[in-house]
């Protein structure tokens, strides 16, 4: 019962979360889309609980949950960019600080 109950609750949020679209541009004016999909398999012996917590480190790690909270919202290309070069002025300054 559990199990099933588990598997289901599992489903429901591998279908909310795990397809995604996101289009990139390369190399100007070439729009690649990709799909991400993630999803785990559960090992044998291992509980629900330790099986949600390993589907969302793999959420976590994919970058699906930030690049749906981004795309929450209309941004303008002028707005994108300005968040963008702030985030590579906060990423070189952790750089500069590590070495």
């Amino acid at each position: 019962m559990l199990q099933l109950f588990i598997e289901r609750h599992i489903a429901a949020f591998v279908s909310l979360f795990s397809f995604h679209f996101c289009f990139r541009v390369l190399h100007g004016n070439i729009a690649r889309r990709e799909v991400y999909l993630a999803y785990v398999v559960m090992r044998d012996g291992e509980d629900g609980e330790a099986l949600v917590k390993r589907f969302q480190s793999i959420i976590q790690r994919s970058g699906i949950m930030r690049e749906l909270r981004d795309r929450r919202f209309f941004r303008s290309k002028g707005e994108q960019t300005r968040i963008d070069k702030a985030r590579a002025i906060r990423r070189a300054r952790r750089r500069r600080r590590r070495v």
